[in-house]
């Protein structure tokens, strides 16, 4: 049996010219084996790729920011990740293909931090977080409709929020119409300050759950206590699985096959081999210098490799 490979985000910039850093971008997670690519998002960070392309939010010094009432955009077509997930499929007709967009909560913390226009009372606004989500709603239905795997970032989500079953029931809204069995949510950082992982598996238009299982930092490693077969068997759910740390800075810290491998062995041992979807590193790799992402993805396809063998 093999287990499918994919990323959760892009990389850092891989070349100046961004015809080429889409190719090399490509071209590493073929040479890495993976069974679902993305465009490596070369253009910019999650943020500023749809902050620059949906009406009322915007960029200033450099910064996403809201600046006026939130709509969806008039012509999805002309949304700069729209058009980059269209060219990857142009490369790779083939192939499964997975687009990553910022939750809505996310966008509105992160721009509405840096400013917030009149008519929102702040960042954490509720009304905010909503347009966002009716505005992504449009890019996503397209996405979906050209049969893209999609898969919603919400790392705020695991910090502890008091409208929690609200805000993620804005992800079901964005996913409604949609086929389940291609939307995702990754949700980073410790699942254990609310009951998250109950509360996802409650979202009706989301089949996988993609969570980080590897950094000390962030306490993620103790999210593998969290995992119950019963969660994911009742609701139906699958799990993707990031299991190997993107936070190293030198060459020893990257972790080695053999830890890759135990990881995910512990991992399956509690949900089930069947209610594993794919297997990821734990999240974005664009704070990694590129030898180390090489040397990263290597360690991660040699691990899970590891773990096949055994099963």
């Amino acid at each position: 049996m093999r287990i499918r490979r994919a990323l959760v985000g892009g990389f850092p910039r891989l070349d100046e010219d961004i015809d080429k850093a889409i190719e090399a971008s490509i071209q590493l997670q073929l040479r890495h084996g993976l069974d679902i690519l993305s465009d490596g998002d070369q253009r910019g960070d999650m943020i500023s790729y749809y902050s620059r392309d949906i009406p009322g939010l915007g960029m200033e010094g450099g910064f996403s920011i809201v600046s006026g009432k939130v709509r969806p955009p008039a012509d999805v077509m002309e949304v700069q990740k729209v058009k980059d997930a269209l060219m990857l499929r142009n490369k790779c007709p083939d192939m499964k293909l997975k687009v990553s967009v910022s939750g809505p909560t996310t966008m509105a913390l992160v721009c509405g931090s840096r400013k917030i226009a009149d008519g929102y009372n702040s960042y954490v606004d509720f009304s905010l977080a909503a347009d966002i989500a009716a505005a992504l709603k449009e890019i996503v239905a397209f996405l979906a409709r050209m049969g893209f795997f999609i898969q919603i970032d919400e790392p705020f989500l695991s910090q502890g929020i008091r409208d929690l079953r609200e805000r993620l029931r804005l992800i079901d809204d964005i996913f409604e119409g949609c086929e389940s069995s291609r939307c995702s949510v990754h949700i980073c950082g410790f699942l254990g300050r609310q009951p998250l992982l109950q509360e996802l598996s409650r979202l009706e238009n989301v089949s996988t759950l993609s969570h980080a299982f590897s950094i000390d930092r962030d306490r993620e490693k103790d999210n593998i206590a969290l995992l119950h077969r019963k969660i994911f068997e009742d609701s139906g759910k699958k799990l993707a699985a990031g299991i190997i740390s993107v936070s190293a800075r030198t060459l020893k810290d990257i972790e080695h096959p053999e830890t890759v491998a135990k990881r995910l062995e512990t991992i399956v041992d509690r949900i089930g081999i069947d209610n594993l979807a794919y297997v990821t590193p734990d999240c974005y790799l664009r704070g990694m210098d590129r030898e180390l992402i090489e040397l990263t993805l290597t360690s991660f396809t040699k691990g899970t490799d590891l773990f096949e063998k055994k099963m």
